[in-house]
Protein backbone atom coordinates (compact mmCIF):
# COMPACT_ATOMS: atom_id res chain seq x y z
CA UNK A 1 0.00 0.00 0.00
CA UNK A 2 1.30 3.73 -1.14
CA UNK A 3 -0.03 5.77 1.88
CA UNK A 4 0.46 9.38 1.11
CA UNK A 5 3.70 10.79 2.81
CA UNK A 6 2.54 14.23 3.62
CA UNK A 7 -0.04 13.90 6.37
CA UNK A 8 1.02 11.24 9.79
CA UNK A 9 -1.02 8.02 10.16
CA UNK A 10 -3.36 8.76 13.00
CA UNK A 11 -2.33 7.16 16.25
CA UNK A 12 -5.82 5.85 16.42
CA UNK A 13 -5.00 3.24 14.11
CA UNK A 14 -1.39 1.89 15.34
CA UNK A 15 -3.12 -1.22 17.06
CA UNK A 16 -4.72 -1.95 13.67
CA UNK A 17 -1.25 -2.17 11.70
CA UNK A 18 -0.21 -4.11 15.06
CA UNK A 19 -2.57 -6.56 14.69
CA UNK A 20 -1.52 -7.39 10.50
CA UNK A 21 2.00 -8.49 12.13
CA UNK A 22 0.20 -9.87 14.94
CA UNK A 23 1.28 -14.06 15.70
CA UNK A 24 -1.21 -16.13 14.33
CA UNK A 25 0.23 -19.07 16.16
CA UNK A 26 -2.24 -18.32 19.51
CA UNK A 27 -4.71 -21.11 19.73
CA UNK A 28 -8.01 -19.55 20.39
CA UNK A 29 -8.72 -22.11 23.33
CA UNK A 30 -6.35 -20.17 25.28
CA UNK A 31 -7.89 -16.99 24.85
CA UNK A 32 -10.47 -17.57 27.74
CA UNK A 33 -7.21 -18.04 30.11
CA UNK A 34 -6.46 -14.56 29.61
CA UNK A 35 -7.24 -11.32 31.08
CA UNK A 36 -8.01 -7.88 29.71
CA UNK A 37 -6.15 -6.62 27.05
CA UNK A 38 -4.18 -9.95 26.50
CA UNK A 39 -7.48 -11.68 26.33
CA UNK A 40 -8.54 -9.23 23.47
CA UNK A 41 -5.31 -9.51 21.78
CA UNK A 42 -5.63 -13.06 21.28
CA UNK A 43 -9.03 -13.48 19.90
CA UNK A 44 -8.15 -10.19 17.57
CA UNK A 45 -5.07 -12.76 16.39
CA UNK A 46 -7.84 -15.59 15.72
CA UNK A 47 -10.03 -12.55 14.19
CA UNK A 48 -12.62 -13.54 16.53
CA UNK A 49 -13.61 -10.14 16.38
CA UNK A 50 -17.53 -10.54 18.15
CA UNK A 51 -15.05 -11.59 21.39
CA UNK A 52 -12.93 -8.43 21.19
CA UNK A 53 -14.28 -5.96 24.03
CA UNK A 54 -11.29 -3.02 23.47
CA UNK A 55 -13.30 -1.01 20.93
CA UNK A 56 -9.86 -0.04 19.09
CA UNK A 57 -8.74 -3.25 18.78
CA UNK A 58 -12.20 -4.35 17.92
CA UNK A 59 -12.24 -2.21 15.10
CA UNK A 60 -8.84 -2.84 13.94
CA UNK A 61 -9.96 -7.18 13.65
CA UNK A 62 -13.31 -5.78 11.86
CA UNK A 63 -10.81 -3.93 9.76
CA UNK A 64 -8.20 -6.70 9.06
CA UNK A 65 -11.51 -9.45 8.16
CA UNK A 66 -12.86 -6.92 5.65
CA UNK A 67 -9.81 -6.87 4.02
CA UNK A 68 -9.38 -10.60 3.63
CA UNK A 69 -13.03 -10.73 2.38
CA UNK A 70 -13.05 -7.61 0.04
CA UNK A 71 -16.12 -6.46 1.35
CA UNK A 72 -16.69 -3.32 2.13
CA UNK A 73 -20.02 -3.55 3.63
CA UNK A 74 -17.39 -5.61 6.20
CA UNK A 75 -16.33 -1.89 7.24
CA UNK A 76 -19.77 -0.68 8.39
CA UNK A 77 -19.50 -2.04 11.93
CA UNK A 78 -16.46 -0.12 13.07
CA UNK A 79 -16.90 2.57 14.98
CA UNK A 80 -13.52 4.44 14.49
CA UNK A 81 -14.10 7.16 11.34
CA UNK A 82 -10.69 6.35 10.69
CA UNK A 83 -10.74 2.98 11.12
CA UNK A 84 -13.56 2.43 8.85
CA UNK A 85 -11.76 4.88 6.19
CA UNK A 86 -8.49 2.66 6.24
CA UNK A 87 -10.88 -0.12 6.25
CA UNK A 88 -12.73 1.52 3.11
CA UNK A 89 -9.27 2.49 1.53
CA UNK A 90 -8.10 -1.06 1.48
CA UNK A 91 -10.75 -2.77 -0.68
CA UNK A 92 -11.10 -0.11 -2.94
CA UNK A 93 -7.60 -0.47 -3.60
CA UNK A 94 -7.32 -4.06 -3.57
CA UNK A 95 -10.06 -3.95 -6.01
CA UNK A 96 -8.97 -0.78 -7.89
CA UNK A 97 -12.24 0.33 -7.72
CA UNK A 98 -12.41 4.14 -7.32
CA UNK A 99 -15.68 4.67 -7.03
CA UNK A 100 -16.08 3.24 -3.60
CA UNK A 101 -13.70 6.21 -2.36
CA UNK A 102 -16.32 8.20 -2.90
CA UNK A 103 -17.86 6.57 0.50
CA UNK A 104 -14.93 7.19 2.69
CA UNK A 105 -15.97 9.94 4.96
CA UNK A 106 -12.75 9.98 6.80
CA UNK A 107 -10.51 13.02 4.40
CA UNK A 108 -7.12 11.60 5.03
CA UNK A 109 -8.29 8.08 3.72
CA UNK A 110 -10.49 9.42 1.26
CA UNK A 111 -7.84 11.08 -0.15
CA UNK A 112 -5.60 8.15 -0.16
CA UNK A 113 -7.73 6.18 -2.25
CA UNK A 114 -7.74 8.11 -4.80
CA UNK A 115 -4.64 9.01 -4.93
CA UNK A 116 -3.39 4.96 -4.63
CA UNK A 117 -5.54 3.76 -7.01
CA UNK A 118 -5.14 6.82 -9.42
CA UNK A 119 -1.26 6.29 -9.48
CA UNK A 120 -1.71 2.42 -9.78
CA UNK A 121 -3.90 2.85 -12.39
CA UNK A 122 -2.77 5.51 -14.04
CA UNK A 123 -5.47 7.41 -14.37
CA UNK A 124 -4.81 11.07 -13.70
CA UNK A 125 -8.41 12.31 -13.67
CA UNK A 126 -8.46 10.60 -10.17
CA UNK A 127 -5.75 12.87 -8.87
CA UNK A 128 -8.75 16.04 -9.16
CA UNK A 129 -10.52 14.55 -6.29
CA UNK A 130 -7.64 14.62 -3.29
CA UNK A 131 -8.59 17.58 -1.38
CA UNK A 132 -4.49 17.62 0.25
CA UNK A 133 -2.88 20.15 -2.67
CA UNK A 134 0.52 18.69 -2.06
CA UNK A 135 -0.37 14.89 -2.34
CA UNK A 136 -2.71 15.91 -5.39
CA UNK A 137 0.15 17.19 -7.12
CA UNK A 138 1.98 14.35 -6.09
CA UNK A 139 -0.48 12.15 -7.86
CA UNK A 140 0.08 14.17 -10.78
CA UNK A 141 3.47 14.02 -11.06
CA UNK A 142 3.88 10.19 -10.43
CA UNK A 143 1.10 9.60 -12.85
CA UNK A 144 3.09 12.15 -15.63
CA UNK A 145 6.69 10.53 -14.89
CA UNK A 146 4.87 7.04 -15.11
CA UNK A 147 3.26 7.65 -18.54
CA UNK A 148 5.80 10.56 -20.01
CA UNK A 149 2.27 12.60 -20.12
CA UNK A 150 4.00 15.51 -20.21
CA UNK A 151 0.42 17.60 -20.20
CA UNK A 152 0.07 16.84 -16.42
CA UNK A 153 3.09 18.48 -15.24
CA UNK A 154 1.22 21.74 -15.18
CA UNK A 155 -0.45 20.24 -12.42
CA UNK A 156 2.49 18.75 -10.50
CA UNK A 157 2.77 21.92 -8.65
CA UNK A 158 5.72 25.01 -8.94
CA UNK A 159 8.63 23.82 -8.10
CA UNK A 160 7.78 20.41 -10.06
CA UNK A 161 6.81 21.21 -13.41
CA UNK A 162 10.03 21.94 -15.05
CA UNK A 163 11.91 18.76 -13.36
CA UNK A 164 8.33 17.04 -14.82
CA UNK A 165 9.30 17.98 -18.49
CA UNK A 166 12.65 17.69 -18.31
CA UNK A 167 12.25 14.08 -17.21
CA UNK A 168 10.11 13.26 -19.85
CA UNK A 169 11.90 15.03 -22.44
CA UNK A 170 14.81 12.75 -21.56
CA UNK A 171 12.99 9.71 -21.33
CA UNK A 172 11.23 10.27 -24.69
CA UNK A 173 14.63 12.06 -26.24
CA UNK A 174 12.03 14.70 -27.32
CA UNK A 175 14.13 18.46 -27.38
CA UNK A 176 10.77 19.94 -27.87
CA UNK A 177 9.51 19.29 -24.19
CA UNK A 178 12.68 21.39 -23.06
CA UNK A 179 10.99 24.38 -24.49
CA UNK A 180 8.03 24.15 -22.23
CA UNK A 181 10.53 25.06 -19.14
CA UNK A 182 10.38 28.99 -18.18
CA UNK A 183 13.88 28.73 -16.45
CA UNK A 184 16.23 29.91 -18.94
CA UNK A 185 18.96 28.22 -17.50
CA UNK A 186 17.02 24.74 -16.93
CA UNK A 187 15.77 25.06 -20.67
CA UNK A 188 19.64 25.04 -22.22
CA UNK A 189 20.15 22.21 -19.94
CA UNK A 190 17.28 19.92 -20.83
CA UNK A 191 18.31 20.57 -24.63
CA UNK A 192 22.15 19.77 -24.17
CA UNK A 193 21.03 16.48 -22.08
CA UNK A 194 19.00 15.82 -25.38
CA UNK A 195 21.75 16.58 -27.93
CA UNK A 196 23.81 14.12 -25.74
CA UNK A 197 21.65 11.77 -25.96
CA UNK A 198 20.53 11.81 -29.33
CA UNK A 199 24.04 12.70 -30.72
CA UNK A 200 23.28 15.54 -32.49
CA UNK A 201 25.02 18.46 -32.39
CA UNK A 202 22.41 20.56 -34.74
CA UNK A 203 20.39 20.92 -31.10
CA UNK A 204 23.09 23.12 -30.19
CA UNK A 205 22.24 25.61 -31.96
CA UNK A 206 18.70 26.38 -30.20
CA UNK A 207 20.50 27.27 -27.06
CA UNK A 208 20.15 30.84 -26.53
CA UNK A 209 22.77 30.78 -22.90
CA UNK A 210 26.10 31.10 -24.88
CA UNK A 211 27.94 29.25 -22.07
CA UNK A 212 25.59 26.67 -22.80
CA UNK A 213 25.80 26.61 -26.51
CA UNK A 214 29.37 26.61 -26.33
CA UNK A 215 29.75 23.68 -23.99
CA UNK A 216 27.40 21.96 -26.18
CA UNK A 217 29.63 22.38 -29.52
CA UNK A 218 32.61 21.85 -27.98
CA UNK A 219 31.61 18.80 -26.60
CA UNK A 220 30.27 17.46 -30.18
CA UNK A 221 33.77 18.75 -31.45
CA UNK A 222 35.86 16.84 -29.17
CA UNK A 223 34.14 13.99 -30.49
CA UNK A 224 34.93 14.40 -34.34
CA UNK A 225 38.48 15.02 -32.82
CA UNK A 226 38.75 12.15 -31.36
CA UNK A 227 37.29 10.08 -34.26
CA UNK A 228 39.51 11.94 -37.05
CA UNK A 229 42.46 10.84 -34.93
CA UNK A 230 41.22 6.94 -34.19
CA UNK A 231 40.86 7.32 -38.32
CA UNK A 232 44.03 9.06 -39.07
CA UNK A 233 45.98 6.22 -36.92
CA UNK A 234 43.91 3.18 -38.62
CA UNK A 235 44.86 4.40 -41.79
CA UNK A 236 48.72 5.02 -40.57
CA UNK A 237 48.83 1.56 -39.53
Amino acid sequence: MRVAKYIGIPLILLSLFLLVACNKNVDQKDCPHLEGLAQDNCYAEQLSCDLVKDVSLKDACLAEVAKISKNTESCAAIQSVQAKGYCQEQIAEATSEAAKCKNIEDNYWKDNCYTNIGMKTNQSELCANVGNQLQKEECYKEIALTTNNETLCPFAGVNETNPCYSNIARNTKNPALCLNIDNPINRDSCIIKIAKLTNDMGLCEIIKISVIRSDCNNYFQKIIAESSTVQNQTVSA
